[in-house]
């Protein structure tokens, strides 16, 4: 099978879940290419770009010449060259004029592309805008084959505020499969026009192989750590989990939720210290280190900044609690679900999270972990108290965290059934024939 992934960015240290996607398809045998608009220098490289060759694999858009008539000698150009290719009963212009001008441009910056027309079977786009440059890449004739696009969350978000209700019309109509990562995403897409008969719930996950999951523990006197891994902006919510420390804190720890005043339970400390690490770089990391300061925290909150991916695993070995309280930006943006969560379940971490896009389908109440409504300052401190006080909560949380994970967030399983998804699409069974990938909720464990 010959596969193109058509992604706004490559390498992208973000979205190491599509390099697991890619590098999954090419473990069962598919022969594939990237379609990237711009290339992210990485300060370390990850290793599968070497071990998979995917350097070579990629194609980058040249870019559109500025100046009017030079894109339009361009334009000029590509219909020429394009009429000796056209279909019978359809001209360049026709299949031209099938897409925004925007789009047309856009796909005429990959106008020479690694293949000829007709040899791709599935053309896989990675977030909505996405898709809608891979219909015009298809329409004129640039590339072809079956068009599947992967709906993530902020797709979902500007691109409706910024171009209007209507902006994927033309790809709902056109594109052969859709895949939203959670279900909250699925009821949007259907809400705003998509063909219930093409989407299904297909996630992304991480390789739990690559996770080693243990039971956390705290010595008598060892401070609890917090840990938070994300992107520094509003939709992460960490101003809130910065407040909900400081109020745990005043309180007193673990004995504010029992109202006794007794030690906690595994540590015998009635407050115990908390260390509070905040991985990540961004926009909100003055405010936030402003913040800190003006709450009398900053012997409990540190900032530790863009890590490699072995520190990161280092500093989750060492947590005892994840802290992800995502929120709706002021913009409306909003998260999939994010692939750090998976990550700390993987290895053992409890998680506290929030009721917000699709993070409840992975974080259950009371389950595989806790949430806090959005926002919700004393309600994310009652959960941290919880969490710190509440014998046996801990283990249980972790344990059935791994599980959920292993379930249906696990990148192999989840690999072999888009894998089986194209093969079916391919051989004109469809979305009809994928139902296993979208999967259904384990509860109670």
């Amino acid at each position: 099978m010959k596969i193109a992934f058509v992604l706004s960015q490559f390498p992208a240290v973000s979205e190491t879940f599509i390099l697991s996607q890619i590098t999954g398809m090419m473990d069962h045998g598919a022969d594939v290419d990237i379609l990237a608009s711009t290339e992210i220098p990485q300060p370390v490289e990850h290793p599968a770009l070497s071990a998979y060759g995917l350097r070579d694999r990629t194609r980058y858009a040249e870019g559109t010449p500025d100046g009017a008539w030079t894109a339009r000698l361009r334009m000029a150009a590509f219909l020429g060259g394009a009429l000796l290719r056209a279909p019978t009963g359809e001209t360049p212009l026709d299949r031209l004029l099938r897409n925004g001008r925007d789009d047309a441009r856009r796909a005429l910056e990959f106008s020479r592309t690694p293949r000829r027309v007709g040899e791709y079977d599935v053309i896989h786009c990675h977030f909505g805008p996405m898709g809608t440059l891979g219909m015009a890449m298809r329409n004129m004739g640039l590339i072809q084959g079956r068009l599947v696009t992967t709906f993530h969350g902020y797709d979902m978000c500007h691109p409706f505020q910024e171009q209007g209700p209507d902006v994927y019309e033309r790809l709902f109509r056109e594109g052969d499969l859709f895949l939203p990562i959670s279900d909250y995403w699925k009821e949007r897409l259907i809400e705003h026009g998509c063909p219930e008969d093409r989407i299904l719930v297909h996630r992304m996950g991480v390789d739990c192989d690559q996770f080693a999951w243990a039971e956390r523990t705290r010595e008598p006197g060892e401070p609890v750590r917090l840990l938070s891994v994300c992107r520094l902006v509003e939709k992460k919510g960490i101003e809130y989990a910065i407040r909900a420390v400081a109020r745990v804190l005043e309180n007193g720890g673990a004995s504010s939720v029992r109202g006794n005043g007794s030690a906690d339970a595994s540590s015998g400390d009635a407050a115990p210290r908390i260390e509070y690490t905040i991985v990540g770089g961004g926009p909100l990391r003055p405010h936030l280190e402003s913040l800190v300061d003006e709450l009398g925290i900053p012997e409990a909150v540190t900032f530790a900044g863009s890590r490699r991916r072995d520190e990161v695993a280092k500093l989750m070995a060492n947590a005892h609690v994840f802290l992800a309280p995502s929120v709706t930006a002021a913009d409306g943006n909003k998260e999939g679900i994010p692939v750090a969560i998976m990550e700390a379940m993987a290895t053992g971490l409890p998680v506290i999270s929030s009721r917000h896009s699709g993070i409840p389908e992975l974080v259950e109440d009371g389950v595989t972990g806790l949430l806090a409504d959005e926002r919700d300052v004393e309600g994310l401190a009652e959960r941290l108290a919880r969490l710190l006080g509440e014998p046996g909560l801990h283990p249980r949380l972790a344990a059935a965290g791994r599980r959920r994970v292993e379930k249906e967030f696990n990148s192999p399983v989840l690999n072999d059934r888009l894998m089986g998804l194209f093969r079916d699409l391919v051989g004109g069974r469809g979305a009809d024939a994928g139902a296993t990938a979208s999967t259904s909720p384990v509860r109670g464990e």
